[in-house]
């Protein structure tokens, strides 16, 4: 579990802490250096400007920051930067999170990205226009020694991860004897007695947290936690609609409620929420999430036993443009093993050899095979009972993605037997009889 805070400001050094500020627009940036030079901070500052629509300066970026055993990032979300930065911190907090602190400047218009952020590290937003003490404040907090109270929740909380429900029970009971209910205590003391079952406690704790009006959204986000365990879907997705009316650019959230509609069988509600969730998603994150997304809502329908609006979903993704060869893989395996779709799944296959074949570098021979091959079995559980002969300009038949392989790449599947006696069936097929792949498999010496 991350600290909230870093250890100190001598340990910041000597762990060759940096602060980087990431600001294309001149006036902030120059309000952020200007709060970091007076704290005496500016050794430690890099100041970042790059383009980083650019993956290249994207992927260079994240991995400079590999040295460094502190990190605080200084972000500027502006309306022409808010998606691109977005990405940037889902990356690095991926990679980096046990090091990473972040401070988060927005625009009102992307006020809906506050619990997205806090999940990713930030431990301060401010919504512009702030006053820039507010900001020298927010940063000095970082490097400030943790409170008594901040470190009796923060030990509670490592507790809790340890299912050690008694010492934590002491320390809630502790803070609530001897401290002031701050919104971090009242939530962690609701979570000791949610861990314990005592529903009513957590609730009254959860309710008091929403007094905290710029944090209100985490306490919403409890008292759904808590409808969750308790079994209650209509008053968890209740909550987490008055999170979503502070979050709206939470698409987890979003997908999540619509989740709940389909269990309480609202297709027409879920389905409005899937489409929010898809919106949020495209307006903040980059286009091949938005691709892993709804490739994820398709799962969901169909655990759902929604199948009809799975397909659907599916469609959207395959014509989102931004599918790369893994995630076109998962839908062709989903198609075939989830919705039943054998051939839908073998064009998907088929595809994905297509886009390997036309590749500017180097064809991935065994990626290429693997995929024909897929092609072949699901043409094969599709049409391998209809009496199908080879014409020009055709559709290709399972035993012609095979020959294609095997013309190409002769050892495929030679040392796996699953794989070549479904190659000899296919072959094999008296309906769909193909005599230039029996030569070659005899020339093989696999027939």
């Amino acid at each position: 579990m991350a600290q909230e805070q870093f250890s100190s400001l001598a340990s910041f050094v000597s762990n060759n802490g940096k602060i980087c500020i990431l600001c294309r627009e001149m006036g902030i940036r120059k309000t952020i250096t200007t709060m970091v030079n007076e704290l005496g901070l500016s050794a430690y500052v890099i100041l970042v400007t790059d383009d980083f629509r650019e993956s290249k300066a994207h992927k260079n970026f994240i991995n400079s920051l590999e040295e460094y055993k502190e990190l605080l990032l200084i972000l500027d979300f502006n309306n022409e930067n808010s998606a691109v930065y977005f990405h940037l911190l889902d990356d690095i907090y991926v990679k980096y999170q046990d090091k990473l602190k972040a401070i988060a400047i927005v625009d009102k218009a992307y006020h809906g990205l506050i619990s997205l952020l806090y999940a990713r590290g930030t431990r301060a937003v401010l919504i512009k226009p702030f006053m820039p003490n507010d900001l020298k404040s927010r940063i000095m907090s970082l490097f400030a020694e943790a409170s008594i109270l901040d470190r009796l929740i923060e030990f509670g909380k490592g507790c809790l991860e340890k299912q050690e429900h008694g010492k934590a029970l002491a320390i809630c009971q502790k803070i609530a004897a001897e401290y002031e209910q701050t919104h971090p205590a009242l939530l962690f003391c609701g979570d000791v007695h949610l861990a314990l079952g005592e529903y009513r406690k957590a609730g009254r704790c959860y309710i008091r947290g929403l007094q905290d009006e710029q944090l209100s959204f985490q306490a919403y986000a409890s008292l759904a936690k808590l409808c969750s365990v308790t079994k209650r879907k209509r008053g968890e997705i209740f909550w987490l609609k008055k999170f979503a009316q502070i979050n709206t650019l939470d698409y987890t959230n979003f997908e999540k409620i619509g989740d709940l509609c389909l269990s309480l069988n609202k297709e027409d509600e879920a389905k409005e929420f899937f489409g929010k969730s898809i919106y949020a998603a495209r307006k903040i994150t980059s286009e091949d999430r938005v691709s892993s997304l709804i490739v994820d809502i398709a799962n969901v329908c169909v655990d759902h036993k929604s199948v009809e609006m799975s397909k659907e979903y599916v469609t959207i993704a395959l014509r989102n443009g931004h599918v790369d060869k893994t995630l076109l893989s998962e839908i062709a395996y989903f198609r075939m093993n989830k919705l039943s779709d054998p051939d839908g799944a073998c064009s998907i296959y088929s595809l994905l050899a297509v886009r390997e074949e036309k590749r500017s570098t180097k064809m991935d021979v065994d990626f290429w095979s693997t995929a024909l091959y897929n092609a072949a079995i699901c043409h094969h559980i599709a049409h391998g009972k209809l009496k199908m002969i080879k014409q020009k300009n055709s559709p290709k038949r399972a035993s012609d993605y095979i020959f294609e392989i095997l013309s190409v790449n002769p050892d495929f599947g030679k040392d796996d037997p699953s794989i070549n006696e479904n190659i000899i069936s296919i072959a094999s097929n008296p309906l769909q009889q193909n005599n230039a792949l029996s030569a070659l498999l005899f020339k093989l010496g696999r027939l």
